[in-house]
Parts: structure tokens; C-alpha cells; sequence
């Protein structure tokens, strides 16, 4: 095999150098060689690995060729090699969750997690970093190991707390990852990245040896929003991966035998998504609604039925209220202190969160799959600042930094399956990932709903020239107590206020008056977002970027909204929820729900100047997301 044809091997999915290996076109140890030689290449800008077996490894690997030599029944992993993140205990390595108080522990057992990917037969090559303690969700540094960065923009982070994992993944210094979700810290670091990333659904996956330095703990019934779960290139390696990892044990194991239910569908047509983009909650950043516009009209266009709204019963900010209450029990039964909940809120928040379960059941009986934004925002710059001084900027303004939970909250409350997904790319080039959640124990739904995504969104994607844009030099491999000299931003990772529920984005900076002009088939420059404003009335908020055909207005002044021409291309049909836009007219197309509004409705817009002559009723459509798009001519 040439040097560029190895070289291309590190951008395969862990499923696919499986296949390999069977087939005798590589070895393991040539496999493991590759790999081990990624890592030296590129961890010192990216710090994605912090501690190697290499020597241990590499043995494996032999025995692995030997064993494929012989024949015989092989593990779905065999041979291939991987990483883990740090806080899984792996027998021989470090276990310090990023705290310098156990620098000094190395773990004498498995993990479940770590012992059955082994049994699968992968090879744990090394562990990736974490944040302190795993207590930031954005980021990833500790004083111990120091700082990781994103393999797309070394000065950006790549999330957290598997923010190594998910980086690692994404660079090619690993082949598979395993993680933990509790507070999204697999799905955000994973759609930074635009890799793929699994939360499982609640409990399928035991959670044994993954827990700070210390005798193995015991069983805990107040673990049921916390789940570990695979990373990787493809969906398919989720699949592959969770159904070697998932599965009682212990008692539970003589009783009950864990199977992964088939998906629903195997074809894009036949899943019907839900689908919410946006919410004044955590309105999504321009950077982001474009890529996740554009996957759901995607999806449209593929043949699936696009369902929009949130499900009966479920109101997103009573979910996020009582998924940041469970979160704070959580940490109240891992460190007992003063800041105890009433017994009457235990009850209450335990009713939402049960009712919450139930209501999505429901969904579920008539919807396959829910798609919404994994966060708000693509991977943003490193900030060294306190967890409650930090802030996120967007084209929109500053934003708080703890409003990245709020769409990742959805599924976790209650327990439910979810995938972060690649969809695209912001302007600047950066990952956007969506979320896609399926019904609960039905991970393979969700898992093959992003596989079949991958046909009209691309998947991941490796990034152009990834050897030529390292960036500035980040710390190499160090062992637990070797000294770091960058950044960190300490300890204190508490949860910062509520992110206020009123808040809406601001107009760009960069404002353009007046008409703007482009060929048919150009980019739309901007969109407003419609906000109800009363009986029969909207108002325009922010404003976004999105592709469209066709326009004609003055986008940050009045609305003075004009028509193509009778030689104008055909309009593309964009349709809103009906919910949405309930106090304007149109005509009702009931069988989605939606309602296709006619341009001369549009004379409620702020300060009435949107008209439309009667000509061309048509010119102007509001689309699924209620952001207008102005056609450009």
C-alpha cells in the first residue's frame, strides 16, 4: 500500500478498517503503527491524547494478525485500534479526571466500557483529555494535562468535557472514541468538531469503572440522566460500538438480555421528523440556522415528512428548569453539601420530568425521529475566564455561556437516545451539527436516520489540508504530574445563571441599506426572523443568511418588499408552522400542518410597508423556521 493510500486509511471509519483487516488488506500492527505516528505528528498543536500504551499496544496488535491468520470467529472491533477518554478506568493508566490530586492513581481494573470493546477486540491505544473533573461542557483543560484544541481552528475549543474524544476523533489519531453525556459533553464536543456522537438511551450502557480514582463504587439509582456513549466517523460506528458496549450486568444480567431494537426505516423517505430550529430561549446564531435550514430542506426534498413544532405536552423551558434541577441533584448526591432541595421540589421536578418521558412517547407513536441544533453556536474561541464571566459571541452579540444546554437538555431529561450529526459548515468553514433524537431504547433509529442524513448533508468530512494549519504549538503527551504551562481556567465550574428567556439576537454589525441585487440561483443576504407582536401582527428581529432563488428589499430599513419579474425562476415552496404564524391569513395545507402565505398577507409586517402587488401574490414565502425570505432579483 503506497504512503498516501496509508495516509487515507486514517480518515476511514472504525467500521470500515474492521473490514480491512478481515480482508487482509492491512495489518494491525501496521494499522497501529499509522496511528501511533498521527498522534506524534499532530498532538503537540491539538492535545487531544494524554497518556500512551504504546509498547502494550503494539503486542496487541500482533496477537490481533496472529489471531486473523488462524481464522476463526472474530470480534466486530478486531484489531482496531482507539482511544478512550480519561476518566474510564483502564487497567495500568493513569485515572485522574484531570485533577492534580490524583496524578498519582493508576487504575487495576476495567471499566465495563474498556473490558467489552476489548472482548470486541479493539485495541485501547491511549486516553483522551478531559475538563477538570468534567465540569465544563464547553471546553476541555485542566491543570494537569492542559488545553485541547479543535482540529479546525487551533484557537478554538473543541468542546467538553470529551472535548479530547470528540477532537481526536475529528483529526485522525484515533479510530473510535467513548465518552459520557451528562451534560452534553458528548453531543457538543462532537457537533464542534463534525464528528458523530451517541448519548444512549438512559441505563443501556453500564456505567462501572468510569468514576473518579478509588475502589470500584457502588450501585446508584440517582444516575439517570448520565450516559456514556461512542464517538466517531460514521454512524454506523455508534451502531458498532453501542451494541458492544450496551447491555445489563451484574444481577440484572441473569434476568434481562439487552438487544438494539431494528430502526423503523432504512429509507429517508419513510421517517417522518419532527423538527424545531430555533427557540427565543437560545435562538441559534446566524452561523448555525443556514447549515440546519438547509439539512431539513435537504430532508424535504429526499422525500421525508418534515413535521414542524414541539411535541403536545413538552414546554422546552419547564424542561430545561427541571433538567438543570435534576443536574443539580446529581451533583447533591455526589457531593452532599448545604444547597439541598425541599422534598416538594424533588416531587415536583421528578412529575416533569416523568410527564416529559410520557409526552415524547406519544410523539413518538406517529414521529420516527426529532431534529433540532445540538447548541446555538460553532466551536468559539478559547476563554480562559471564570465560568460565570464567560460569554460566547455570535454575529447576533454576546451570549450567555450556560445557553449552550439548553437544546441538548431535550432528550437528556427524559433519558431519551440522541445524536449529534454533521450537516455543514458555517461561512468561516466551522462544523454545525444537528441533533437527532429517536424514541426511547430505539437508538438504532436515530443512529440510522443519521446514516441515511449523511446521503444529502455529506457527513463528515476530514478537513482540507489538516497537515498545513496546526497552529500554535499546544503541549505534547505528558504523564500525570509533568508540569503545563498554558492556560487554565480552574476548578470553579458551576452553573452561571439562567439564561434570559426574553432574549432575542440584535441586527448584525455590519448593516446593509437600501435594495440589494443578485443573479437567480444567488445567496439570500439576509432573513428576518417573525415574532408574534400581538392580534394579527409580527415584528422583525434578527436577521439570518440562507440560499434561496430569486428578491427584492431594504433589509434593515423599512421593509419595502418588491417581486421578481414574470421571467423570474420558479419560487421554491417554504412553508411555515401553522402554530407559528397562527394570527396571519393564508391558505392551510393541513396535511402537514403548515400554511403557505400569500405575499399580500404580509401587510401586518412592522410599520405595514410590506405589500405585495396582486400579481404576485406569491413572491415572498415565510419558511419552516418563521424567518421571511426575501427573493433576490
Amino acid at each position: 500500500m503506497s504512503t498516501a493510500a496509508m495516509h487515507e486509511v486514517l480518515w476511514r471509519s472504525a467500521t470500515q478498517v474492521a473490514g480491512m483487516l478481515r480482508r487482509g488488506e492491512i495489518s494491525s500492527r501496521e494499522l497501529t503503527e499509522l496511528l501511533l505516528a498521527r498522534i506524534d505528528a499532530v498532538n503537540p498543536a491539538l492535545n487531544t491524547v494524554v497518556e500512551l500504551r504504546r509498547e502494550a499496544a503494539l503486542r496487541e496488535a500482533a496477537a490481533a494478525d496472529e489471531a486473523i491468520a488462524r481464522g476463526g470467529r472474530l470480534g466486530p472491533l478486531h484489531g482496531v485500534p482507539m482511544t478512550i477518554k480519561e476518566s474510564f478506568n483502564v487497567a495500568g493508566l493513569h485515572t485522574t479526571w484531570g485533577n492534580p490530586a490524583f496524578k498519582d492513581f493508576v487504575a487495576d481494573w476495567d471499566a465495563t466500557v474498556a473490558r467489552r470493546l476489548e472482548q470486541a477486540g479493539a485495541i485501547i491505544v491511549g486516553k483522551t483529555n478531559v475538563a477538570f473533573m468534567l465540569g465544563d461542557f464547553g471546553q476541555t483543560a485542566n491543570e494537569l494535562y492542559g488545553v485541547t484544541s479543535n482540529p479546525w481552528d487551533t484557537g478554538r475549543t473543541p468542546g467538553g468535557s470529551s472535548g479530547g474524544a470528540a477532537a481526536a476523533v475529528a483529526a485522525g489519531t484515533t479510530f473510535l472514541e467513548y465518552g459520557s453525556d451528562l451534560v452534553g459533553s458528548i453531543r457538543i464536543p462532537a457537533s464542534f468538531c463534525g464528528v458523530y456522537g451517541l448519548k444512549p438511551s438512559v441505563g443501556i450502557v453500564p456505567l462501572s469503572g468510569f468514576q473518579p480514582p478509588g475502589p470500584p463504587a457502588g450501585p446508584s439509582e440517582m444516575l439517570y440522566m448520565s450516559a456514556v456513549g461512542p464517538l466517531g466517523r460514521s454512524a454506523g460506528d455508534l451502531r458498532t460500538a453501542l451494541r458492544v458496549t450496551a447491555g445489563h450486568e451484574g444481577q440484572a444480567a441473569k434476568a434481562n438480555r439487552w438487544a438494539l431494537p431494528p430502526s423503523r426505516h432504512r429509507r429517508l423517505e419513510d421517517f417522518r421528523v419532527g423538527v424545531v430550529l430555533d427557540d427565543q430561549q437560545a435562538p441559534v446564531s446566524s452561523e448555525v440556522a443556514g447549515p440546519l435550514s438547509d439539512a431539513v430542506d435537504a430532508l424535504d426534498q429526499a422525500g421525508a415528512t418534515v413535521v414542524e413544532g414541539w411535541p403536545d405536552g413538552v414546554d422546552p423551558v419547564e424542561v430545561y428548569e427541571s433538567f438543570e434541577f435534576h443536574v443539580g441533584l446529581f451533583f447533591a448526591f455526589q457531593q452532599p453539601g448545604e444547597d439541598v432541595a425541599t422534598l416538594a421540589g424533588v416531587v415536583e421536578h421528578e412529575q416533569r420530568r416523568m410527564a416529559t418521558r410520557a409526552a415524547w412517547s406519544r410523539y413518538f407513536d406517529d414521529i420516527d425521529v426529532f431534529l433540532c441544533p445540538a447548541t446555538f453556536t460553532p466551536a468559539f474561541p478559547h476563554d480562559p475566564r471564570p465560568f460565570q464571566q464567560r460569554t460566547i459571541a455570535t454575529p447576533e452579540g454576546e451570549r450567555p455561556y450556560d445557553q449552550q444546554v439548553f437544546w441538548i437538555s431535550h432528550p437528556s431529561l427524559p433519558g431519551l437516545p440522541a445524536v449529534a450529526a454533521p450537516i455543514g459548515r458555517t461561512p468561516a468553514g466551522l462544523p454545525v451539527g444537528a441533533q437527532l433524537v429517536g424514541p426511547l431504547y430505539e437508538d438504532d433509529t436515530a443512529i440510522t436516520f443519521a446514516e441515511l442524513l449523511t446521503e444529502v448533508t455529506g457527513g463528515y468530512q476530514p478537513r482540507q489540508s489538516d497537515e498545513s494549519r496546526q497552529g500554535a504549538a499546544r503541549p505534547p503527551v505528558r504523564l500525570p504530574g509533568q508540569p503545563h504551562t498554558g492556560w487554565w481556567p480552574g476548578p470553579d465550574a458551576g452553573a452561571s445563571a439562567r439564561p434570559r428567556a426574553d432574549r432575542l439576537p440584535s441586527a448584525p454589525a455590519q448593516e446593509q441599506r437600501g435594495p440589494v441585487a443578485a443573479q437567480p440561483g444567488g445567496r439570500v443576504l439576509q432573513r428576518w426572523r417573525i415574532v408574534p407582536g400581538g392580534a394579527g401582527q409580527v415584528r422583525l428581529s434578527a436577521l439570518r443568511v440562507q440560499r434561496c432563488r430569486g428578491v427584492v428589499a431594504d433589509p434593515l430599513g423599512d421593509p419595502q418588499l418588491d417581486c421578481p419579474g414574470a421571467d423570474a425562476p420558479a419560487q421554491p415552496r417554504v412553508v411555515v408552522a401553522l402554530a407559528r404564524l397562527s394570527g396571519l391569513g393564508g391558505r392551510q395545507r393541513l396535511d402537514h400542518h403548515r400554511v403557505a402565505l400569500q405575499m399580500s398577507k404580509l401587510d401586518h409586517l412592522a410599520r405595514g410597508r410590506g405589500r405585495c402587488p396582486p400579481q404576485h401574490a406569491r413572491c415572498g414565502l415565510i419558511d419552516r423556521r418563521g424567518h421571511l425570505r426575501v427573493l433576490l432579483t
